[in-house]
């Protein structure tokens, strides 16, 4: 089981107890990761201070109590993410990272909207309007993944959440590509 942490001002102080919760009930890892910030929740981003002291103490802190215990975390790409985006309302620099989301995952409401992403301004179509299969390969899909490609990014891709995925797959594009 993986535990996910979701950082935001009520808890940015609360790294080590998260890995020792991580401990408590045998998490195989403990991911952390920046509160997407948007339609109103804006108000819970950690402030600069938190900010300063994750940087300076707190990320370092709970990846040593991590290793200590023996708990895998995720805690060094934190660090980057943490370190890259100064801006409260941004999570991830995508022009640094890449977003390969849209080519690899998609996401589909309740209701039936396929979303390129987990971004709501990223509608592809609906189910109805045909079989996943021909969406997912279909003209419109194709067209957003040039998009992205380009970096020419929708409103929410700077509050991105699937930060390590990216990373992940960019560096598995490098090592397939290394003339890229």
């Amino acid at each position: 089981m993986r535990h996910v942490q979701v950082i935001n001002r009520d808890n940015a102080g609360e790294l080590a107890e998260m890995v020792r919760f991580g401990l408590l009930f045998r998490a195989n890892r403990v991911n952390f990761k920046l509160a997407s910030l948007h339609g109103g929740t804006e108000a819970c981003a950690i402030t600069v201070a938190q900010r300063q002291w994750l940087k300076e103490e707190g990320i370092e802190e709970a990846r040593h109590l991590a290793a200590n215990l023996g708990v895998r975390t995720n805690l060094h790409l934190f660090q980057d993410q943490i370190t890259s985006a100064n801006n409260p309302g941004v999570t991830t620099d995508m022009d640094q990272i890449g977003c390969y989301m849209g080519f690899l995952y998609s996401r589909i409401t309740v209701d039936g909207e396929v979303l390129f992403c987990c971004d709501s301004d990223s509608r592809v179509a609906e189910l109805e309007d045909g079989p996943f299969p021909e969406l997912w390969f279909g003209d419109k899909w194709q067209a957003l993944r040039e998009r992205i490609g380009a970096k020419n990014w929708f409103p929410g891709c700077r509050r991105c959440g699937k930060y390590e995925q990216n990373i992940e797959w960019r560096r598995r594009g490098d090592e397939s590509n290394p003339h890229h």
